[in-house]
């Protein structure tokens, strides 16, 4: 019913704004991944993993995914920053967070 009553509109109103390109913000540009950045990501993934394995929990219960990005590209210089981490897991992985990111 919509595309039967509106369709034309609508693909008048696609074709304007592809014309206006240059009104639309630019693409975000992904950043480059530095290979320390790669080193960190697989240790600490193999690391998350046998914990998780060893304390029979999900992985996110080790080390969620924002926490595990953030070491990822910052690493352990400052771990009262890193998003989701929370005090018990600073008390519980802290010093094996500080050696996986170094």
């Amino acid at each position: 019913w919509i595309l039967s009553a509106h369709g034309d509109d609508l693909i008048a109103a696609i074709k304007a704004a592809q014309s206006d390109a240059g009104l639309l913000p630019p693409r975000p540009r992904h950043r480059e991944v530095l290979p320390i950045e790669e080193e960190r990501e697989t240790r600490l993934k193999d690391w998350r993993r046998a914990e998780a394995e060893r304390r029979t929990v999900p992985l996110q219960v080790v080390l969620p995914a924002k926490a595990l990005e953030y070491l990822k590209q910052h690493g352990a210089g400052d771990l009262a920053s890193v998003p989701q981490l929370g005090a018990k897991r600073l008390r519980t992985y802290g010093a094996d967070l500080v050696r996986l990111c170094e």
